[in-house]
């Protein structure tokens, strides 16, 4: 996630031309004007069109490694589950199949994406309408900037500057990074389960907020199932750093 996150950031600045951008605001309302954050908002979904191509390409490539991660950790998890009944040196070796020292997604992601399972076919089914919204946020956000520009009396090259952090930020990027591949993953850790005998999981919470906590009260769930919070697996919102794990033979 770490190193798709500059993908993803090179992608929000790709889509905006600071420069016009902040020439046609200026060109729209001068310093002294008031305008509220919601109406500049409104501006900017009105004067301004954001292209997603790029943002869809990055968001694919995310998915594709996710789905390659998140089926080597099902079968990783289901290998440790085993691992326990494990009793010959046979059983053991079939239990441990992933070696992480050496794990790369290599060229896989591609083939991934040319024949996609179903969870990743899903996902890339709503590819664009992902990047929509993400670019839709990013809408929000210069609007914010923009008034507060304009009620700060700032100049044309400050307010280019504030906009330009808006698209290079750093952290907005990693989250975005971070949620979609996990998204990618957990889809595929519930094919690869079901694939591989597994009629139950449950959501294992980390740091777990109100909704990911009751989702992990709920205890073993057929797979497939939603969970209380409406998800079939983690993420249930954005940066959310919940699991989905195989409940076997009780374990």
């Amino acid at each position: 996630a770490a190193k798709q996150a500059n993908k993803f950031s090179k992608a929000f600045q790709a889509s905006l031309n600071v420069e016009q951008l902040v020439t046609h605001w200026f060109t729209s309302y001068h310093q002294g004007d008031v305008v509220t954050s919601k109406e500049a908002k409104e501006w900017a979904k009105t004067h301004l069109y954001l292209p997603t191509v790029e943002l869809e390409e990055v968001l694919r490539e995310t998915y594709a490694i996710g789905t390659l991660l998140g089926h080597d950790v099902a079968l990783a998890t289901i290998g440790q589950v085993r691992l326990k009944k494990a009793a010959t040196d046979d059983e053991i070796n079939d239990a441990l199949k992933i070696n992480w020292k050496t794990w790369k997604p290599g060229n896989n992601p591609a083939e991934a994406l040319v024949r996609p399972k179903r969870g990743l076919a899903d996902l890339l089914a709503r590819t664009e309408k992902t990047a929509q919204y993400l670019q839709d946020t990013t809408l929000s956000r210069i609007g914010v900037r923009l008034a507060d520009a304009l009620a700060k009396g700032s100049t044309i090259r400050q307010t280019a500057q504030s906009l330009t952090a808006v698209l290079k930020d750093s952290k907005r990027a990693f989250l975005v990074a971070q949620t979609e591949m996990a998204r990618a993953m957990m889809a595929e850790q519930s094919d690869t389960y079901a694939e591989n005998g597994v009629n139950e999981v449950e959501w294992l919470a980390l740091d777990p907020c109100e909704l990911c906590a009751e989702n992990e009260a709920e205890g073993p769930v057929e797979i497939n199932t939603e969970f209380p919070s409406g998800d079939l697996f983690p993420p249930a919102h954005p940066n959310c750093y919940c699991d989905l794990v195989p409940v076997i033979l009780g374990e």
